[in-house]
């Protein structure tokens, strides 16, 4: 084949560090060829395996010597042994000096020599990634391939697992960051994954990532990989190849790991690899900008591709084994500027350049340190030597650590469309060319989520600007700076600056505004730009918020999430919805709602304690709240709440994220504060109990599927209730209204919760507090002449109704005998035992007054038997012809006969039955009711409070003519 040598910017005198191009390759002949070729593969990697040790200190040299020997061999007095059963070897591995000597190092072990084992339970060992190369350092984590015989059971990789985890807590001891993969190579080569997580790309890139585990992967122990054999215009014919070797003998298949050829990266592939980077990139920005372009390359460069990884095996091919030439950093930018000047885009060439050496991590502006390896800081020299940057740029870029608020927002904007237009690039290219995305959809859901998590823009969000660019913000001074135009509108700065004079900070260009001072503080402290020391100034005029209250909220955040810690990402988090992981709540920052009332002098004096319906006029005392949130997605979100529906948005907002998700734990109860009003602590304990309340109602372990609260605040009557997976609120204006709004239907039983402090001076907190399923519950309370009639049905819905009082007995039995005979009406009620549907019980209560608090007694019918003393009324209608059929006992009276003298007739007949003397209102004691008088609803919707509303406007009609009415 011909190869054509491709240039790049470099000058002349630093071509000797680089190596970009195809050069021409002879077919192998025959095996000695094959050793020729491995040997320089061998040669390369201890060379790197060389630079790596000269990286770190000699504690962390002991892990790279000592990584082989601890899967070879299953010592106790070993880093990492679990048990006897603990499977271990290394095919064709024969330990070191090096080895053998950082052993002895924690115990007097010997017998290390080559072992002689039917099968061994690790077939190789590679390091992935920077190591041995310009872009290693004693700071880099090492993500260690272990390659495990695929016979290996369940039980032998759940040990070999264990003590990959052991290792790697040993390796911290070490100061070394390592994450161990079990790779089955089988597995891998047939393109089965494991799922994503913070180390793994899952299904996203596999391709992408054997391309780069074939140009950065570094040979440690075992058998090496056969693709080092396959010649590179062979490639497109990988598996005939390699299985001529084998069975020309060339090559022993106990010395090789397959994990296949890479003719090219299959278009369906790069749309998840895109994913994937931007997905990393929301804490590795820089380094993922330079994936993800060579991602954009390949894509551009599709069908023919000019895969890295044959770049470099192309050069090993003809000869080049000089660690410079064949790092595969510099491989890498080499490509990405060649890339970058054919399509003239020299503000994506700089952004690429800075980068790749924020990548490096070698300080050229400052003296080299004594532990930075000299060939890297001359390897970089000579690249920013040919990218001609001046003494000021190298200056800026080496104290990116120190930049400050304004910087860092200019560069993650530009980091953020850097990877956005790529990943758009990357994703049009796998529409265009791939019927199929080969990320699994799982994969595809989690990274999504990340990502939404991460990027996506909301009015409550508070963007964590500074991740992946500096680890640290901190301002030594910032100025909040209220302002108010001329419509009154008001708002606040967030001002990285010394104050100053009001109005004159105004010039500044402010780092954040908001509508809520709590907001800012949250932004600023999450950013951690408000840290210890920062000195913090108030300008504010026509506020009572002060210092004292503003380092109190601060004092609170610090407790709410030290050092401004974001939870731990689980991949296993991003399967669910996100969840509250930290709740606090904020009062009336910055205002007091009484303030005015105690300047005009007033005082508001009256028997309504409670905070949230004050007084005669009934304030809410709750002027703003600021809801603070850490979700399981790490986000951060700050809910600001205002005006007289606050309190209950808030509650609504911070039991949405939990009341729909089944087997989700329920979120931890708010921290609730409140620091400037006159009435601060009566406002956080009322407000902590009222969480409490809902938190405990809403998620606790209930069956009811329909739940309800009813909440006064203000002068206004919530209900809230669980719809469409969210907590939602209707409220009304007066209690008669409320009263309404409980007597509508329900389509199954409805559980009602009433807040402590509400409705206290009527009984219905009581008698919703025995409320139960498929009862009917009648409560009446006498109050001097008339009664006061609660009725409870089998889903929950309330009927109330004031009569006349008589007699107990008349009233419980009348009733008693109208729910026999509507519950008798299977034809139309259709609740009986054989539809399967449960029988409907009914129960009876007296309400008492006890020295201002109310009670209730069961009360029972008449013995069985005993004969009823009151007159048996039933009336049938038509909704059709508006008539109406009354059946007395024996005598019928109808509309067709009587007209609009109906119900006078009616009335008359049942007074003439009575006995003289008996002066009560007139009962219905049995309806039946049209489906078209209940628009027509199923049979077994019908509850008894529709029969019940029908009943009371019959009656009322009878005894009007009778005159008899309650007072």
């Amino acid at each position: 084949m011909a190869f054509s040598v491709l240039t790049n910017t470099a000058s002349a005198s630093d071509k000797k560090t680089q190596y970009s191009g195809t050069p021409p390759v002879a077919p192998l002949d025959d095996q000695r060829d094959l050793t020729i070729i491995k040997k320089r593969f061998l040669r390369i990697n201890q060379e790197r395996l060389h630079r790596t040790q000269d990286s770190l200190r000699q504690r962390q040299k002991d892990f790279i010597d000592l990584l082989p020997l601890l899967f070879h061999v299953n010592h106790p007095m070993l880093p990492g042994y679990i048990s006897k059963a603990t499977p271990c070897g290394i095919s064709d591995y024969q330990p070191t000096q090096e080895s053998i000597k950082a052993a002895r190092r924690f115990a007097n072990i010997s017998g290390f020599g080559r072992q002689l084992l039917p099968s061994y339970a690790v077939y190789s060992i590679f390091i992935m990634g920077s190591v041995g190369t310009v872009a290693h350092s004693e700071k880099s984590d090492l993500d260690i391939w272990l390659c495990h015989n695929p016979n290996l059971s369940a039980p032998e990789l759940a040990e070999l697992g264990k003590k990959g985890t052991a290792i790697e807590e040993w390796a911290l001891t070490r100061e070394l960051e390592v994450h161990f993969f079990l790779m089955d190579a089988d597995k891998f080569k047939a393109g089965q994954c494991g799922d994503v997580d913070s180390e793994s790309s899952g299904t996203a890139q596999h391709h992408l990532l054997l391309e780069e585990f074939y140009r950065t992967g570094l040979y440690v122990a075992g058998r090496y990989p056969a693709w080092w054999l396959i010649p590179p215009e062979y490639e497109h014919d990988y598996d005939n190849c390699l299985r001529s070797l084998i069975d020309k003998r060339f090559i022993a298949s106990d010395d090789i790991i397959d994990f296949g050829g890479l003719p090219d990266i299959p278009a369906a592939e790069f749309f998840g690899a895109g994913l994937w980077q931007v997905y990393k990139g929301i804490d590795s920005p820089y380094k993922s900008v330079l994936k993800i372009l060579l991602m954009e390359i390949y894509a551009k460069e599709y069908p023919n591709i000019d895969l890295l990884c044959l770049r470099y095996k192309k050069a090993v091919y003809i000869g080049i084994t000089g660690l410079d030439q064949l790092d595969p950093y510099i491989m890498l930018i080499n490509k990405l500027e060649e890339y970058l000047n054919r399509r003239n885009e020299p503000l994506r060439l700089d952004l690429v350049r800075r980068c790749f050496y924020l990548k490096i991590n070698i300080a050229l502006s400052t003296e080299g340190a004594a532990r930075t390896v000299s060939w890297r800081r001359e390897l970089m020299e000579s690249l920013i030597t040919a990218w001609e940057w001046d003494k000021n740029q190298l200056a800026l870029i080496d104290a990116h650590d120190t930049w400050k608020i304004g910087q860092v927002l200019k560069e993650r904007k530009i980091l953020i469309e850097e990877l956005t237009n790529s990943y758009r690039l990357l994703s049009n290219f796998g529409r265009e060319h791939a019927q199929l995305l080969s990320i699994s959809q799982n994969d595809l859901n989690i990274l999504g989520r990340k990502l939404y998590a991460a990027f996506e823009r909301k009015p409550e969000k508070i963007d964590i600007v500074y991740r992946g660019i500096v680890k640290d913000l901190t301002e030594t001074h910032i100025t909040i700076q209220k302002l108010s135009d001329q419509e009154g509108k008001e708002g606040w700065l967030l001002l990285n600056s010394a104050p100053n004079k009001i109005g004159a900070a105004q010039k500044k260009e402010p780092i954040k505004q908001s509508l809520s001072v709590m907001t800012l503080l949250a932004w600023g402290y999450f950013n951690k730009i408000i840290g210890q020391n920062t000195m913090i100034a108030l300008q504010a005029r026509n506020t009572i918020l002060d210092m004292k209250e503003i380092n109190a909220v601060i004092r609170c955040l610090r407790e709410f999430s030290p050092n401004a810690k974001l939870p731990p990402l689980e991949t296993e988090y991003l399967n669910k919805p996100p969840q509250i992981v930290g709740a606090t709540l904020f009062v009336n920052i910055g205002i007091d709602p009484m303030g005015r009332y105690n300047r005009a002098g007033s005082d508001l004096i009256s028997n309504r304690g409670d905070v949230l319906s004050y007084g005669n006029a009934g304030l809410n005392l709750a002027g703003t709240l600021d809801l603070l949130l850490l979700t399981s997605w790490q986000e951060v979100l700050n809910f600001s709440y205002t005006g007289v529906h606050g309190l209950v948005e808030s509650l609504c907002q911070y039991l949405y994220w939990n009341v729909s998700s089944e087997g989700v734990p329920p979120p931890p109860l708010p921290k609730i504060y409140s620091f400037s009003s006159s009435y601060a602590l009566s406002l956080v304990r009322r407000i902590e109990d009222l969480y409490m309340e809902a938190h405990e109602f809403f998620l606790g372990d209930r069956t009811t599927q329909t739940l309800r609260y009813l909440l006064v605040c203000g002068n206004l009557y919530y209900l809230l209730y669980i719809e469409g997976g969210a907590l939602r609120y209707i409220y009304k204006e007066s209690f008669a209204e409320i009263q309404r709004l409980l007597a509508e239907p329900n389509p199954q039983f409805a559980c009602l919760h009433i807040d402590q402090c509400a409705l206290v001076d009527t009984p219905l907190p009581l008698i919703y507090r025995i409320n139960q399923a498929n009862t009917i519950q009648l409560f009446y309370q006498v109050v001097g002449k008339n009664v006061n009639i609660y009725v409870l049905d089998e889903n929950g819905s309330l009927y109330y109704q004031r009569a006349p009082f008589y007699d107990d007995d008349v009233l419980v039995n009348h009733f008693e005998e109208f729910f026999e005979v509507t519950l008798g009406e299977r034809s139309i009620y259709s609740r009986t035992e054989s539809s399967g549907l449960p029988r409907i019980g009914v129960m009876f209560y007296k309400i008492r007054n006890e020295n201002g608090s109310f009670a209730v007694s069961s009360k029972t019918s008449l013995r069985q038997g005993q004969q009823k003393s009151y007159f048996k009324v039933r009336v049938t209608s038509n909704a059709e012809e508006n008539s109406h059929t009354f059946y007395c006992d024996d005598r019928e009276f109808s509309s067709y006969r009587y007209g609009n003298n109906l119900f006078q007739e009616v009335a008359n007949h049942i007074l003439a039955q009575r006995r003289r003397g008996m002066n009560y209102p007139i009962y219905i004691t049995g309806i039946d009711l049209p489906p078209a008088l209940l628009n027509n609803r199923a049979p077994n919707t019908i509850q008894m409070v529709d029969f019940l509303s029908y009943k009371k406007r019959i009656e009322d009609k009878l005894n009007e003519k009778i005159n008899f009415e309650a007072e």
